[in-house]
């Protein structure tokens, strides 16, 4: 039942039309930001977790990556990370 239920939930969007909306261009600041920040990893923190919130898992797997890389010791990261890897299917890695 409950494998069904988080099946439903994933198919489904979470936001209305306007904040799906928002939340893309949240996104494409975040992408700027971090290319103008490349030592920082808060604005790939902040855009991978925007992106699991748009299901962009493989983006939202790639930023988080990133930002671990550049912040270890950062226990935040690392648990939406694990998300992001769950959510695109490697189970093993999360």
């Amino acid at each position: 039942v409950l494998g069904t239920i988080i099946q439903e939930l994933g198919v489904r969007s979470p936001f209305p039309q306007g904040q799906t909306a928002l939340l893309e261009e949240a996104r494409k600041h975040l992408l700027a930001a971090a290319r103008g920040m490349p030592d920082n990893p808060d604005p790939d923190f902040r855009r991978g977790r925007v992106c699991l919130l748009i299901r962009r898992f493989d983006e939202a797997r790639q930023a988080l990556q990133s930002a671990a890389d550049r912040d270890p010791n950062r226990p935040v990261v690392w648990l939406a990370l694990s998300e992001a890897l769950m959510r695109t299917g490697r189970t093993d890695e999360s």
